[in-house]
């Protein structure tokens, strides 16, 4: 009998970002796959909590609901005692895994090893970072496989954790989700001042490895541009008077915005502006590729090896030389190889492809 995979469906509990986007589109293409292969049954369960809501529509995967609330200690005791119960592997998306039924994890990024001063500025953080600290370690012992998703956190997990290469299998991003959503123009209602092609549109949260401040310093330094901000405050996370969004009248900071509203903006941005020091992968300026915007990236961990000649470069470091436009300037060859080679559909063969060869 072959081994069965449950894979842990706590994501669905948290708003759809980042690893939670990683983990949603993944389950739906590897659901795909599924409906492709007819010498198997599907060995994938998605187990979800019990006030998981907007459940996907899996055709082939089925969908177990157990317990109360998602969060630590669903995942902790009622999922980890369902694997036990049912003698299945657990297949873990987001970074972490159940302690005492340990299974496949996908670990996105070492940020919490690696960007500890800019994650522990308050009480939160710091329990984060301890709890991610405890499941770097239960990998590290772990005798499954190890996924992630570029090879610059590859050398980052090994360099930091001490996990064998051997044991570690990179698979990607995708951008096909941009497909499903249907672009909300009513946002620029909401923000009069933003034309159609005369901004430049920055996603991400605020945290110190996002470098918003590259940001900051080019609308101080180019006040003819106009730039917008949009995704999650972390004020508390912010040092120095640098961050007073105030001191830049041509910056329009948004919030957190819905996706639709995020596809408007970046549909009609004249680019993307990238600046984040540190990245598992980065999958905002695949979006804006696939909708045919220009991307300015900082050349800094992976993004060169994701990105390759795509994308218009720049060093994330060096405030003063920040004009967009010049940066813009720049050649940048086609997307296309790098849409062909980043989606979903090809993280999720290549996971189910290192599931079938190991189990």
């Amino acid at each position: 009998m072959k081994t069965h995979f449950l894979i842990n469906g706590n994501y669905l509990t948290r708003p759809q970002v980042g690893i939670e986007r990683f983990a949603a589109e993944t389950v739906l293409a590897l659901d795909s796959l599924c409906s492709r292969k007819n010498d198997d049954e599907c060995r994938y369960t998605l187990v979800v909590p019990g006030n998981a809501a907007n459940l996907p529509a899996l055709q082939n995967i089925p969908i177990i609901r157990i317990g109360g609330n998602g969060g630590i200690f669903w995942e902790q005791f009622v999922f980890a005692h369902y694997v036990r119960v049912q003698r299945g592997i657990s297949l873990n998306l987001c970074n972490t895994m159940p302690m005492t039924a340990a299974g496949i994890v996908c670990i996105h990024d070492v940020f919490y090893r690696t960007m500890k001063r800019s994650l522990s500025q308050n009480f939160h953080g710091r329990l984060s970072i301890l709890w991610h600290e405890l499941n770097y370690w239960r990998a590290k012992h772990s005798p499954f496989p190890v996924f992630t998703v570029s090879q610059y956190s590859k050398n980052e997990i090994t360099r930091n954790l001490h996990i064998a290469q051997n044991r570690i299998h990179v698979l990607c991003n995708g951008w096909e989700h941009f497909r499903r959503i249907t672009a909300d123009d009513s946002v620029f209602r909401k923000f009069p001042a933003l034309k159609h092609g005369h901004y430049y549109f920055t996603l991400g949260s605020m945290a110190d490895y996002k470098n918003i401040r590259w940001v900051l310093h080019s609308a101080q330094n180019h006040p003819e541009n106009t730039y917008v901000i949009t995704g999650k405050m972390m004020l508390s996370a912010f040092n120095g008077d640098e961050y007073d969004f105030s001191k830049s009248s041509n910056i329009i900071v948004t919030g957190y915005l819905p996706d639709a509203e995020i596809k408007a903006l970046m549909t009609h941005c004249k680019a993307l502006i990238f600046p984040s020091l540190s990245e598992g992968f980065g999958i905002p300026p695949l979006e804006a590729l696939s909708l045919g915007r220009p991307v300015l990236a900082a050349r800094s961990s992976c993004i060169p090896e994701i990105y390759g000649s795509a994308v218009h470069y720049f060093n994330p470091l060096d405030y003063e030389h920040t004009d967009p436009d010049l940066i813009l300037s720049s050649d940048a060859g086609s997307p296309d190889e790098v849409l062909r080679k980043n989606t979903w559909c090809q993280c999720a063969e290549k996971m189910n492809s290192v599931l079938t060869a190991l189990f």
